[in-house]
């Protein structure tokens, strides 16, 4: 076997193996989740029963102005986001003003929003804080996944 054929076939198995990787890692949940990259779907806020929580999420977009928006549990809301380095701050988040039975779930999660100084990415999950204070837990995932949930 030449050694050009035999530099083919490493090529092409290394990239098999690579290929397989990112599909098992992914799989597992072992991928990094970039703050722009996904959906974020809240799963933790301290004083609230989780069941309230399983229709929350925001989104970031990433660009010149800085969005974010998502849902708070009755309405949509939406507003902007500053950030360097670890530093995270929302600026005039704005929401629809529809009732439903969770207006104190949604009520303290726009609050914890307002609160929220800096963050961290653990895997799949984003932390909210203020100060040293866990503010909420956010689980990667995707629209598709919050329609069929919704």
């Amino acid at each position: 076997m030449g050694i050009t054929k035999f530099r083919f076939i490493l090529i092409v198995s290394a990239f098999a193996m690579f290929n397989q990787s990112c599909k098992m890692s992914h799989k597992s949940g072992k991928t990094q989740a970039g703050l722009t990259e996904s959906v974020w779907e809240l799963v933790e806020m301290p004083g609230t029963d989780p069941e309230n929580l399983s229709r929350i999420w925001l989104k970031f977009e990433e660009g010149d102005e800085k969005k974010t928006s998502g849902f708070a549990g009755c309405n949509r809301f939406f507003g902007s986001y500053e950030i360097s380095g670890k530093q995270l701050e929302f600026g005039n988040i704005s929401s629809t003003k529809m009732y439903c039975p969770l207006m104190d779930t949604e009520t303290l999660f726009l609050e914890k929003l307002d609160e929220t100084d800096n963050f961290k990415i653990s895997d799949t999950d984003l932390i909210l804080f203020s100060g040293k204070n866990k503010m909420l837990v956010f689980h990667a995932t995707s629209m598709e996944e919050i329609e069929k949930r919704n």
